[in-house]
């Protein structure tokens, strides 16, 4: 006996899934085998996302974005950080020694930012969905999902989700200044080293 499910979730947002599919699923499972091979390969992460797309498309499953907007986490999280610790974050970003305290603020803010917020936004967007649902996500937030869909669901819960992927505000020069720090956490700030 099989089990088709009726949604495919994916941990990732409208913006993620169109970097990966830029002219949809469908355009991807065009290509030429080979092709998809050299495209996977290049993927720094994201390759078990694409995969399971893939497979929904083939299967004609929905798939269903259950992250927030990937600029709402970054901005949430440069906003979490004091303008110190965003400066210094940013300068260990590119190899600077970096103070104890500034290293466990900057911890906090992606326990908090990047994992826990972004776990509870995907647990519920997760039992939402109708029907039986396949959930794809990375290791790092199975704990925490698990955690959130083992408590009872409370009606406060949707109010938190919208209040979580709200837009942010973030100032010109909090953007700026963070930017080295969020290329090093994409693993991206090889690529914008200053040549020396």
């Amino acid at each position: 006996m099989s089990l088709k499910p009726c949604n495919v979730g994916l941990e990732l947002c409208a913006r993620r899934f169109r970097r990966l599919f830029p002219f949809g699923v469908g355009a991807f499972l065009a290509l030429a085998p080979d092709d998809r091979h050299q495209l996977l390969e290049r993927l720094p992460s994201g390759k078990e996302q694409l995969a399971a797309a893939a497979a929904a498309e083939r299967c004609g499953v929905p798939i269903s974005l259950c992250d927030r907007d990937s600029k709402t986490t970054e901005r949430r999280f440069l906003t979490a950080l004091g303008a110190e610790t965003l400066a210094a974050g940013s300068m260990a970003a590119f190899g600077r020694a970096c103070a104890p305290d500034v290293q466990e603020e900057l911890e906090t803010a992606v326990a908090t930012c990047i994992v826990r917020e972004r776990d509870f936004v995907l647990a519920q967007k997760l039992v939402s969905l109708p029907g039986l649902v396949v959930g794809v996500v990375g290791q790092r937030h199975v704990p925490g999902i698990i955690a959130q869909l083992q408590r009872p669901f409370r009606e406060e819960d949707a109010k938190k989700v919208e209040t979580l992927c709200a837009a942010v505000h973030l100032p010109l020069w909090r953007s700026l200044l963070g930017r080295p720090l969020l290329w090093h956490l994409r693993g991206t700030v090889q690529n914008h080293r200053i040549a020396s």
